[in-house]
């Protein structure tokens, strides 16, 4: 799996994630994510690169993948600094089948011009 993909798909799941894990990884089952083509991850990345490089807050971009059925958003909520970093609240929303997840988490800038989760849970 792709790294910003494995890193996405702790945020897409975010929410559920510490309760779960307590159980192991059977939580999947119920995530949308587990239905993902290798084309809805590029689609959901590009919409989430393009939320937090150029959406205004409160702006709600949208991808669908017309052949999976498979769609969500991304919406930047607030634009702030922390420790000279430029960063951003994305709230990200999914869904694959009948199975709808998301959840809010904190982007920051990285020296190297990339956006970094600041809240992002960490499988392993």
């Amino acid at each position: 799996m792709k790294p910003f993909a494995t890193l996405l798909t702790s945020l897409v799941l975010g929410f559920s994630v510490p309760t779960c894990l307590a159980v192991g990884y059977s939580w999947l089952n119920d995530a949308p994510v587990r239905y993902f083509s290798d084309q809805d991850w590029d689609m959901m990345n590009a919409n989430m690169q393009r939320a937090l490089d150029e959406a205004a807050d409160g702006e709600t971009l949208l991808w669908q993948n017309d052949g999976s059925g498979n769609h969500g958003s991304a919406m930047p909520t607030t634009s702030f600094d922390r420790d000279g970093r430029r960063c951003r609240t994305l709230v990200i929303m999914n869904q694959a089948r009948r199975l709808t997840g998301g959840g809010t988490y904190d982007f920051c800038l990285g020296a190297d011009g990339s956006w970094q989760a600041m809240n992002a849970p960490k499988l392993r």
